[in-house]
């Protein structure tokens, strides 16, 4: 009999275990920031393994250890409608092998060494897909999310469905884990999780030898090994995800047949002896590459749990559960279980803009039948307007906004005895109007129309967001006038929504080169980071451009919330504004605003070009705090062959990128003609620290800091480039 693992090691059982390839994922920092955040849950730790040790004390070789658990499942695919949005047949497949290792089913089984053949578990316990929803509606027992969370953001994606957990076993399939983590899938011990106990996986490591999955034994045994942890089992060397350290011989997993090992790693010697006797290296709950059993020790304590309310588990077998879920024998096994179950419709295209006459493909991702009907509804001004095929090809003729409607049934569309939803995306669709940009450039200033909104009138579009505030015309900042755009993340919620506007469909073919220059004003709200140092605050803009009327998008320039923020302190920190943000400044004096300018020459020349500015960003979190930023303004937007030629009102024009800087700067000078030019480097005191005199061409010149002083200290500087005609100032930090 080994020692069982006391308390205290448990209370370190991951609340999110993962299942990494080589390394660990900071289980520790998971661990102490859920206990710090949840301290109740040390409680229900120490109660259930006093629980499981009673149970196993009273009940291991009695018949009711050989009671059969029913345990209903849902799978919530959370995707961007690529290949993660994974088959039917690769989850059908999945939970097939789950089932297969927790009963001695698998076709590997066979390769258990003699040592540990007679140990090996049939747990009686099967995972079956729910047939009816928290509503009592037919279902395959899969829910699909489109949502940009499905990558790098693991605990955000898994925030956005859920069922209810003392029904369901809730599985998420997602395409990435968050930065820094090499999981390839995690779950909760019981009453571990935050808020609720749950299974995330990769979609390649959701199955074996289907659709993405992968066929090693590795990928085959994932999800079995996770399912393990959601009932309370450890690795064979403890409560850590370090196989291979001396130290775990000290550290166990309160399993009595599974031997103390330092464990293993994608390996397989099957003769290994580590801790004083031969390893359990095929135990599916370790890290070896050659998994294939689990032991009757391990059923015991997978029965405890299943027999405890730690994490809800008794209550999903119960005989009233299964029923409520559809999975009890008489309706599961029914050839009528799917019979009423009406497709759940869904769709996307390739854009959601584009050009009068331009063929649009809509691709339906609808679910929840094996038939489906389909009738689409694309409104007048499409051609066809409707169609019955499920992705089809449509035409506008009619420029502007085009609603979208998709009827879907699992019979004929006409017969009342089909089950059929419905769904209607308003704007889904917009035809862009076209514009000829002559040398002089067009220009944008955002000024409203009669009712108030963006100048749609002009060509100009933003998209329409059903739920979140998006980009908004305002006359409270302007750079040169009265008004400008503005958004802000505050209120948004935890899925990343794509906030966009576009110009109108842009003829280049006059321009040799081509340039956009803006004016923008941001101030972060807060300075908070998380475990890792990166803000909390996670405001991003992206422009792009597409020389196909919207097919597809080329991302021209990102800036990330560091990129953004223009309003710093005198020590040239960035400056928290927690309320609402006013820039102060306007093309006189700049004061929070900062020019943005970069080059557009691959679509120079082109007859039609869009380009699409867009905003994402985190406002409330699943647990209602607020990490949104604070308002982003945008004025003064100018396209054309050089920025000097599109502002009237001046005889040129410069900017200083980045700023603040560590020293090395570029400074960006556009000239309607060739001629000499001073430029002054003066520090917060006033005093002259450089001036240097150059002889420019007409046009757009770059001359680096450098050059004007080399080695400047850190601190507040101002630059004033001086023609014959005029004065321009401004100001830049430097931060090294």
């Amino acid at each position: 009999m080994k020692n069982y693992i006391s308390l205290i090691i448990f209370l370190f059982l991951l609340s999110t275990v993962t299942f990494s390839q080589n390394k660990t994922c900071g289980a520790d920092i998971i661990l102490n920031k859920n206990l710090t955040e949840n301290p109740e849950k040390i409680i229900v730790r120490n109660q259930l393994e006093l629980h499981t040790k009673e149970f196993i004390k009273n009940y291991k070789n009695s018949a009711k250890m050989g009671q059969q658990y029913i345990i209903p499942v849902v799978v919530h695919v959370i995707h961007d409608y690529g290949i993660e949005n994974i088959s039917e047949e690769q989850i059908a497949r999945a939970m097939e092998t789950v089932n297969e290792d927790w009963n001695g089913e698998n076709n590997d089984i066979a390769e258990v060494i003699d040592d540990f053949s007679n140990l090996v578990a049939d747990f009686g316990v099967e995972f079956r897909l729910a047939t009816k929803d928290p509503d009592g509606n037919c279902t395959h027992g899969i829910t699909r999310t489109a949502s940009p969370l499905t990558e790098g953001n693991d605990e955000a994606a898994r925030s956005l469905i859920s069922w209810p957990d003392d029904q369901y076993v809730n599985v998420y399939v997602i395409k990435s884990m968050s930065p820094g983590s090499s999981a390839a899938a995690y779950a909760n011990y019981p009453g571990a999780g935050d808020p609720y106990d749950l299974i995330v996986s990769l979609h390649t490591y959701f199955g074996h030898g289907v659709g993405t999955a992968g066929g090693s034994n590795y990928v085959r045994h994932t999800l079995s090994h996770e399912f393990g942890h959601f009932m309370n089992l450890a690795h064979p060397w403890g409560s850590t995800n370090e196989p291979g350290v001396q130290e775990n011989c000290g550290t166990d997993d309160g399993v009595e047949d599974t031997p103390n090992t330092i464990g293993t790693n994608q390996t397989c010697n099957v003769d290994q002896e580590t801790c004083g006797s031969l390893d359990n290296v095929q135990n599916i709950m370790d890290y070896a590459n050659c998994a294939h059993m689990f032991t009757e020790g391990q059923k015991q304590r997978v029965h405890a749990a299943l027999n405890s309310m730690a994490g809800n588990r008794e209550s999903l077998w119960q005989p009233e559960n299964l029923i409520l879920t559809g999975v009890d024998d008489e309706h599961y096994n029914s050839s009528e279980t799917y019979v009423n179950c009406a497709p759940i419709p869904d769709f996307n295209t390739t854009t959601n803009t584009g050009c009068q006459g331009t063929a649009i493909e809509f691709m339906s991702h609808t679910y929840n039948s094996d038939v489906i009907y389909y009738s689409w509804d694309f409104g007048p001004g499409a051609s066809p307007q409707y169609s019955y095929d499920v992705n089809p090809v449509v035409q506008y003729i009619e420029k502007g906004s085009h609603d979208v409607i998709l009827r879907v049934c699992n019979g004929p569309l006409n017969d009342e005895s089909s089950y059929c939803n419905e769904i209607t995306r308003e704007n889904y669709i917009y035809i862009l109007d076209d514009i000829t940009v002559s040398d002089e450039g067009i220009k944008q200033d955002f000024a409203p129309s009669e009712n108030g909104s963006f100048p749609e009138n002009d060509g100009w579009y933003i998209v329409p967001q059903n739920d979140e505030q998006t980009w908004e015309t305002t006359s409270s900042a302007s750079w040169n006038d009265d008004t400008s755009i503005r958004i802000r993340s505050r209120y948004f919620g935890y899925e990343l929504k794509s906030h966009t506007f576009t110009t109108p469909e842009l003829d280049l073919s006059n321009l040799n080169s081509a340039q956009i220059y803006f004016n923008l004003a941001y101030a972060l709200k807060s300075t908070q980071t998380d475990f890792e140092g990166n803000l909390y605050i996670q405001d991003q803009l992206i422009i792009y451009t597409s020389d196909n009327c919207g097919e597809t998008w080329m991302a021209r320039k990102t800036y990330n919330t560091d990129d953004l923020i223009t309003v710093f302190d005198e020590f040239g920190n960035p400056q928290t504004i927690f309320n609402d943000f006013v820039p102060s400044g306007n093309q006189t004096n700049p004061g929070d605003w900062s020019q943005k300018s970069f080059s557009l020459n691959n679509v120079a020349g082109d007859e039609g070009v869009i380009i699409k500015f867009e905003f994402t960003g985190i406002g409330i979190t699943e647990d209602g705090i607020n990490v949104g930023g604070n308002w982003l303004y945008i004025d003064n937007l100018r396209v054309g062959e050089n920025f000097v030629n599109l502002n009237e009102e001046r005889s040129f024009g410069f900017n200083i990128f980045p700023n603040p800087s560590n020293g090395s700067a570029n400074i960006e000078i556009g000239l309607n003609s060739a001629e000499k030019i001073f430029i002054e480097l003066y520090n917060v005191l006033g005093k002259v620290i450089a001036v240097k005199e150059f002889n420019l061409q007409k046009g757009l010149s770059i001359i680096k800091l450098e050059e004007i002083h080399t080695n400047i200290p850190n601190g507040n500087y101002l630059i004033n480039v001086i023609t014959n005609k005029e004065k321009l100032s401004n100001s830049i930090i430097i931060t090294k």
